[in-house]
C-alpha cells in the first residue's frame, strides 16, 4: 500500500498528458460526426432514397450516429482533489 508520501508526490504528468490527447481525440471526432451526417447519415434522410431499405439504412445511420456523438460528449472531470487529504493525525475526509 502506498504511504501518504508517496500519493502526495506521485508525477501525475503522464496522465495529464493522456487526457490532453483525449480531449483532442474528441475534437477529431466532432468533425467526423459532422461528415458523416452530412455524406452518410443524411443519405437515408432526403426523398431520393425511399422504401423498406431506406427504413432500414437510418435507423443503423442514426445509431453509428449516435454513437460517435457519445463519443465525443463532454465527459465531468474529476476534481483533482475531493477535499484536503487528511493527514496521518487528522479524521478522514468530510466532503465524502
Amino acid at each position: 500500500m502506498p504511504t501518504y508520501h508517496e500519493i502526495m508526490t506521485t508525477d501525475l504528468s503522464a496522465l495529464t498528458a493522456a487526457a490532453k490527447s483525449w480531449d483532442g481525440m474528441a475534437g477529431e471526432f466532432a468533425k467526423q460526426e459532422k461528415a458523416y451526417e452530412r455524406d452518410v447519415h443524411g443519405i437515408s434522410m432526403g426523398t431520393t432514397w425511399t422504401g423498406l431499405s431506406a427504413e432500414a439504412a437510418d435507423a443503423r445511420f442514426d445509431i453509428t450516429l449516435k454513437q460517435i456523438q457519445y463519443a465525443h460528449r463532454p465527459r465531468p472531470r474529476p476534481s483533482p482533489v475531493c477535499c484536503e487529504m487528511p493527514t496521518p493525525s487528522s479524521s478522514s475526509c468530510a466532503a465524502g
